[in-house]
């Protein structure tokens, strides 16, 4: 399946014909980790727009993945930049965290195994939730998408405990 412009996703121009909204979902199907982050963001997007969760606008990437030559990745390095630090930030604090960090994996999809975690992405984890932070690692955009909407909405949500895997009970 062909990856969705995003292009599309932007608004249009008053001269055009309104700009076709790309499904989050649809976006994520295209199966590697970065489509998943990127319907992740485009949820959030609209949760934000429609006011339902504004809390939202806070929440942001952590760019410390990605294939770099190795003079970027010098630099990266010098400016601070930390292995297995988690893709994702709210900071946001509910259920007596500080914030929530995620680890966003590929879901196991028909002909891809399912992505996992590094070991020192494990210690940050480990080390974020004791320092007082939420942190996770979550399976696909559906899973990122329910853990996100279980932690602002304080109410279960089927598919993300969000409470036992963040070890804050």
């Amino acid at each position: 399946m062909a990856q969705p412009r995003l292009k599309q996703f932007r608004k249009s121009s008053t001269n055009s014909r309104p700009a076709k909204r790309i499904d989050p979902a649809d976006y994520a199907r295209t199966g590697d980790e970065h489509s998943h982050q990127v319907a992740l963001f485009m949820w959030a997007a609209e949760q934000i727009a429609s006011g339902r969760f504004p809390e939202l606008a806070m929440m942001f990437a952590i760019p410390n993945g990605g294939e770099r030559n190795i003079a970027v990745a010098a630099r990266l390095k010098a400016e601070g930049v930390k292995a297995g630090v988690p893709d994702i930030f709210l900071p946001v604090p509910r259920h007596g965290v500080a914030g929530l960090f995620l680890e966003l994996k590929r879901p196991k999809a028909e002909g891809k195994r399912q992505g996992s975690a590094q070991d020192n992405q494990s210690e940050w984890i480990g080390k974020l939730q004791a320092q007082g932070f939420g942190a996770a690692v979550v399976y696909g955009y559906e899973a990122a998408r329910d853990m996100l909407i279980q932690y602002l909405s304080n109410f279960p949500v089927e598919g993300a405990d969000v409470v036992r895997s963040m070890g804050y009970v």
